[in-house]
């Protein structure tokens, strides 16, 4: 196929009734630019100001804490669509090991830019940056999750076509589930064994329709009661047409580290660094 007709499906992708992968991703990417500006800005200048996050203690405006919240709520969306489209990438890729190893690859190049901008919350202080200490062991981005979640479905996806019985399938799953879990919990990745077993979730009810998207928030409610906003995802998902739509691959990786290094240059110059 050349350039020319390759053109031509994107328009005829574009042209689908429906939501295309790259228009869920573009709201995904939204959403989670809204999470992590709130995180690394917002609540940098309410610890800077010496401000609780607990309503009922906070001395400061409590707008300020309210608005917290919305936003983060509204950046609960982005992982359920990212759990999402990272099955449909599973099931329509040629090599999937690629893929898993371009997931690797970002998630180093990613770590220091998320170390940067949301290392505060695990300790990470501007004295330790100008010392070298740039990486915090203590949390690991989402790429590092989406990579573990993906090893995990590979794992599972070959258990599944093996010439064995039901039980003995049901058990290597079973293992093949729990490596992955624990390989999160012991990385210490963003959404860690909870994060895993939403991929995994999604990945075996895949074909069930909207049953696939809803469980995978309800599994993500284990990790936090604030994943409850996981679920306006449902509406959006429910509109994907199967279609790739315009190929934004590299334009989110690339934006995933640099946003994070751009938010933490304006926390720095305002001042809000410590």
């Amino acid at each position: 196929m050349n350039w020319m007709e390759e053109n031509l499906v994107d328009n005829e992708q574009m042209k689908s009734p429906g939501l295309s992968g790259s228009t869920l991703k573009i709201i995904a990417m939204i959403s989670m630019f809204i999470d992590h500006a709130t995180s690394v800005l917002l609540e940098r200048y309410i610890v800077y100001r010496g401000m609780s996050f607990d309503l009922t203690q906070s001395t400061g405006p409590k707008s300020l804490i309210i608005l917290d919240l919305i936003l983060r709520g509204m950046g609960r969306l982005a992982f359920p669509i990212f759990i999402f489209l990272l099955v449909q990438g599973f099931e329509h890729t040629r090599n999937k090991w690629k893929y898993l190893f371009r997931l690797v690859l970002f998630a180093g190049i990613s770590e220091i830019p998320f170390d940067l901008g949301l290392g505060f919350h695990y300790g990470m202080k501007l004295a330790d940056i100008k010392k070298g200490q740039i990486i915090n062991f203590d949390y690991q981005n989402v790429f590092f999750t989406l990579a573990v979640g993906l090893f995990t479905i590979i794992l599972l996806d070959k258990i599944k076509k093996l010439d064995l019985p039901k039980g003995l399938i049901y058990l290597y799953g079973f293992l093949a589930a729990f490596l992955g879990m624990a390989l999160a919990w012991f990385l210490k990745t963003d959404y860690g064994m909870v994060g895993v077993l939403a991929i995994i979730v999604m990945y075996l009810y895949k074909d069930k329709g909207l049953n696939g998207i809803f469980l995978t928030c309800l599994a993500l409610l284990l990790s936090s009661i604030s994943e409850a906003c996981a679920f306006l995802v449902v509406w959006p998902v429910s509109k994907y047409n199967g279609k790739r739509g315009l190929n934004l691959k590299y334009v989110f990786y690339a934006f995933y580290p640099v946003h994070f290094l751009v938010l933490w240059l304006i926390a720095l110059v305002l001042g809000i660094v410590m």
